[in-house]
């Protein structure tokens, strides 16, 4: 499928012709030059957009533009007899309805014709680290609840603001998400300080350090 890799956003629809071979990283630059135009999708740039967009494709962007398979405006497909067909809501709708959920299990795309959106000037990505609720059942729970409650009442709570948990097995725990706005006030820079005293310790290659002087208090 690499030789499917067309990115061509129309200047007056702004529906953009996309290769079934593209990736998500390289269709998210290439409608970007294109008008500054964005689609929803997943953030791993590698993504191949065939499956990922035939299967509903959620991303960061989601709540505000639904999923990559909302914006599917009609569809380049082939059959296994070998017959090519263009398929949309007006032709041939019913190939196109289950092109958008279950595309693999009628044919193949050769190429994805998506209703694009005017890209935000201004994206700002952020991270909680919640790695401490993590020592107690009763401090995890807690910090899930409050999350629950900030999503469903918090009035600053927009579309343009989406996030998610991420953890691993490895001890790690934090909110991940993005805004599709500028920050309305902006953070302050590194403050973090210490008054401390430090002597730089230097040892010839003649006269190594030795276990009294590591160990000296």
């Amino acid at each position: 499928m690499e030789n499917f890799n067309e990115i061509e956003v129309d200047q007056t629809t702004f529906i953009a012709k996309i290769g079934a071979g593209q990736r998500l990283g390289n269709v998210a630059l290439g409608i970007h030059e294109q008008g500054k135009r964005g689609l929803p999708h997943g953030t791993c740039p590698g993504v191949g957009i065939g499956g990922h967009a035939t299967h509903g494709g959620y991303g960061y962007d989601s709540r505000l533009w639904g999923l990559a398979l909302d914006t599917i405006f009609g569809l380049d497909v082939v059959f296994a007899n070998g017959s090519i067909i263009y398929a949309n809501e007006t032709q041939n709708p019913d190939v196109y309805f289950a092109m958008r959920g279950a595309g693999d299990s009628f044919g193949i795309v050769t190429n994805f014709y998506m209703q694009t959106n005017e890209a935000p000037e201004t994206v700002t990505y952020f991270t909680a680290n919640l790695n401490e609720t993590l020592k107690s059942i009763d401090q995890l729970t807690s910090a899930f609840l409050r999350t629950q409650d900030f999503v469903i009442n918090s009035p600053l709570l927009t579309k343009n603001i989406s996030f998610g948990f991420y953890t691993d097995n490895s001890g790690a725990l934090s909110i991940t998400g993005m805004c599709a706005d500028p920050l309305a006030e902006p953070l302050d820079g590194y403050n973090i300080h210490d008054t401390f005293y430090a002597k730089s310790v230097v040892t010839k290659e003649a006269e190594p350090l030795t276990e009294e002087a590591a160990n000296y208090e």
